[in-house]
């Protein structure tokens, strides 16, 4: 029989909600701070022009994405972007 794993002890929730208002500015994520958020310094992350790779999901339509992101961030930030298709797979055909 499964059981559920014990529940967390006060101190512990403390923790960690200390924790997620520490760092509620990193964990947050909008359009406004995409491009710190495409910057991961494990990964070679950007392009030969020096752009930023945002990896877009195979059944994704790209030009439709490009043209939400480009009015989300505007033309000056957008050309900082360079979206790339993930390879088709049997998983997301």
């Amino acid at each position: 029989m499964l059981t559920a794993p014990p529940y967390p002890s006060e101190a512990a929730r403390e923790e960690l909600l200390a924790y997620i208002d520490a760092t509620w500015k990193t964990l947050t994520r909008s359009p406004r701070n995409l491009l710190d958020a495409l910057a991961d310094p494990k990964l070679e992350y950007h392009d030969a022009s020096g752009r930023l790779n945002l990896y877009v999901s195979a059944r994704e339509d790209i030009g439709a994405g490009e043209e939400k992101l480009r009015g989300l961030l505007g033309d000056l930030s957008f050309d900082k972007v360079a979206l790339r298709r993930l390879p088709q797979t049997s998983l997301n055909r």
